[in-house]
């Protein structure tokens, strides 16, 4: 995988550049191919985490109707595959955060509150 590919993907700063330089009639062509050439398998629940974290604070001042319009971007990228690595996807995606409140619940009530997890 080139480099500079997986700098735009894990740092913050790249993702907010890179979805600012591509339009957005060809967003959908472009992160379906990126899934593709990187391996669904491995960075589709990835590329589609940080396309919901973009839209996370508008998600939430919102109606269901412009929630739907705020997410269809990777709910569109996540049919392009087959059910079973759909299935697999949503499991990450749902399954990682509920995992992360179960094996330590009390760092993640304070990082809720906003405060360090030591004190």
């Amino acid at each position: 995988m080139p480099l500079i590919i997986y700098h735009a993907i894990v740092a913050q700063s790249s993702w907010v550049v890179l979805w600012i330089l591509i339009n957005s009639n060809s967003r959908n062509s472009f992160f379906s191919h990126l899934v593709d050439v990187l391996g669904p398998d491995d960075f589709l629940a990835t590329v589609c985490m940080l396309l919901i974290d973009k839209v996370a604070n508008r998600v939430i001042r919102q109606n269901a109707d412009e929630v739907q319009g705020s997410v269809a971007l990777p709910i569109s990228i996540l049919q392009h595959y087959s059910n079973p690595v759909q299935i697999s996807v949503s499991r990450t995606i749902i399954v990682a955060p509920l995992w992360t409140l179960l094996t330590f619940p009390s760092g993640a009530y304070r990082a809720f509150e906003g405060k360090s997890a030591s004190g």
